[in-house]
């Protein structure tokens, strides 16, 4: 259990290392350079999926 809580957060932080602007994932996601909806909405469904 643990392993997979360390695991969603390591992933969290390569989405957000990902998601910085000029990434190509950003632009594909948002299509208006909205980075930190994209990515907040990404996270809380992770969460939800945990809890």
């Amino acid at each position: 259990m643990i392993k997979l809580l360390l695991f969603i957060a390591v992933v969290i932080l390569i989405m957000r290392f990902v998601n910085r602007p000029g990434g190509p994932d950003q632009q594909i996601k948002s299509g208006k350079g909205k980075a930190n909806d994209s990515r907040s909405g990404v996270e809380d469904a992770v969460w939800e999926d945990v809890s």
